[in-house]
């Protein structure tokens, strides 16, 4: 999707897609480099906006391995669906809905998740819907990697996680702190 294109879809959307540009190649590495393909057989996306994070996902993910992407805007989740990947589940719903909707796939534990969500502006209610969630579908010892654009969102991962390290890439725009989290 061109630049343009999706700032236009951000302005239309901005508490659901929170940045105004898509993620760089090597945010995209970073979100994906704390995942463990060798082992992982279940991923999920959380606002894969116009795929440049799902693109390294697929890139890395097993052969047998399964990625599912929640997506709410459906320009965006229209888009990722035309990556033709018969590994990729695009979800055009709620990461709300995180745990009934997999469930519906016969999936009770997933070895990674990782979201674009933008924390600093959603409810405190739908976010502790999605830790709690998180928590709960995420095998124990996998990694939660979060990308955020401030340190707002440190003291909530800090209280839903047991463990939380963070990294910076200035090499994004904006420029990104990682998340890595584990129950």
């Amino acid at each position: 999707m061109h630049p343009l294109k999706f700032f236009m879809r951000s302005m239309r959307n901005w508490k659901t897609i929170g940045t105004p540009m898509p993620s760089s190649l090597i945010a995209s590495k970073k979100m994906a480099d704390p995942v463990d393909f060798g082992s992982a057989r279940c991923v999920v996306e959380l606002g894969a906006g116009s795929g440049p994070i799902t693109k390294e996902l697929l890139k890395r993910l097993h052969p047998e391995a399964k990625l599912f992407v929640f997506e709410r805007v459906k320009d965006f989740s229209d888009l990722i669906r035309d990556f033709n990947d018969p590994r990729l589940t695009v979800v055009n719903d709620s990461a709300e809905k995180l745990i009934p909707i997999l469930k519906s796939y016969g999936v009770e534990m997933v070895d990674a998740v990782v979201s674009t969500l933008p924390l600093a502006l959603m409810d405190k209610e739908v976010k502790e819907n999605i830790y709690s969630s998180i928590s709960k579908i995420l095998r124990p010892g996998s990694p939660y990697v979060q990308i955020q654009y401030s340190l707002l969102s440190k003291r909530e991962l800090k209280k839903n996680f047991s463990k939380v390290s963070l990294r910076f890439t200035i090499l994004n725009f904006p420029p990104s702190f990682f998340y890595t989290c584990r129950v």
